[in-house]
């Protein structure tokens, strides 16, 4: 990921967003929440992430994208799609840190939902693809970790990696606000 994309993604999901609340009661039906593209993440909250993903051996992408954008909570497109800001990343490492997928035990740094309770997150050491987690259990495996038992089979990719995870929610974004249909990421 370039290190321009990142912010002209953050700006262009903070425009889709003001376009969205124009009009939105009249269009659904009920007042709109309170849709936020959050500034770019303090850097303590940067420091910590960074340990966390060095340690993980992850690649740098998410450290990118938080110098561009705090978080972003999207709460009346589509499902609702929000990606956490560092602070909550971190401390859902504390509650998620390791997944079964594909016959594999993985490392993992869950960094987004949506409003149905699906989560999305990185593997390490790779960053790739991101992995959809869906809605499950959480039990406990060590302290400070856990495993995601969802349905057999239901776990997949959800982007080949966190430049094509975020242009398929600006893409999901802009259909949501220009024609009220919905898309799964």
């Amino acid at each position: 990921m370039d290190d321009e994309f990142p912010r002209r993604w953050a700006a262009d999901i903070a425009a889709l967003a003001a376009e969205l609340q124009l009009g939105f009661e009249a269009r659904f039906g009920y007042p709109p929440d309170e849709h936020r593209v959050a500034p770019p993440a303090a850097p303590e909250d940067l420091a910590r992430l960074a340990d966390l993903l060095y340690g993980l051996r992850l690649p740098g992408d998410l450290l990118e994208f938080y110098r561009a954008t705090g978080g972003v909570s999207l709460p009346d497109v589509g499902n609702a799609y929000f990606i956490s800001g560092p602070r909550d990343v971190c401390a859902a490492r504390d509650e998620l840190a390791t997944v079964d997928w594909a016959g594999e035990r993985l490392d993992v740094v869950v960094f987004a939902s949506d409003g149905g309770g699906t989560r999305y997150a990185l593997p390490a050491p790779t960053g790739t693809p991101v992995l959809r987690l869906p809605p499950g259990a959480i039990t406990p495996d060590r302290v400070y970790t856990g495993r995601h038992i969802g349905r057999p089979g239901a776990y997949g990719p959800a982007a080949a990696d966190l430049a094509e995870f975020l242009a398929r929610m600006r893409d999901a974004t802009a259909r949501f606000v220009a024609t009220g249909e919905v898309t799964d990421l």
